[in-house]
């Protein structure tokens, strides 16, 4: 095993190291948990269409020579919120359509965001939803 590792040189440590960083990530990403911001405020909302386009150029074709190339990109479609939070900080945030068709203008929301596990590095700020509370009723 020793031979190995001197035969492969520092190109081993290098691949180690970035093994060692994204399991590192990972585990924060993954090990993150919701963390309560407060209130904010709906300032705006924000609808993005999905949108596809083409275009045509000239490069490289397979036999070395020069083609025509065309290429293709897709957007999804976003639905967006422009929010202010108790700070008076502003923030957009991403959400379902339900969501973003069943708030208005000026209606006050409760966000959340994802904090990392191991380094506290806000990674998304979500909308909290509210559960449904369901009461039982004996007979």
């Amino acid at each position: 095993m020793r031979e190995i590792i001197e035969d492969l040189g520092a190109a081993f440590y290098i691949v180690l190291a970035i093994v060692i960083l994204v399991c590192f990530f990972c585990v924060d990403l993954f090990g993150a948990d919701y963390v309560t911001e407060g209130q904010a405020e709906i300032l705006e909302k924000v609808y993005s269409p999905s949108e596809t386009s083409t275009g045509t150029g000239v490069g490289v074709g397979s036999n070395g020579g020069t083609a025509i190339v065309t290429t293709t990109s897709h957007k999804s479609e976003k639905f967006i919120l422009i929010v202010r939070k108790a700070n008076n900080d502003i923030q957009s945030i991403e959400c379902t359509p339900d969501y973003y068709y069943s708030k208005e203008e000026g209606e006050s929301i409760s966000i959340s965001k994802k904090v990392g596990y191991l380094t506290g590095w806000t990674y998304k700020t979500i909308q909290t939803k509210k559960k449904n509370k369901t009461t039982s009723k004996r007979r």
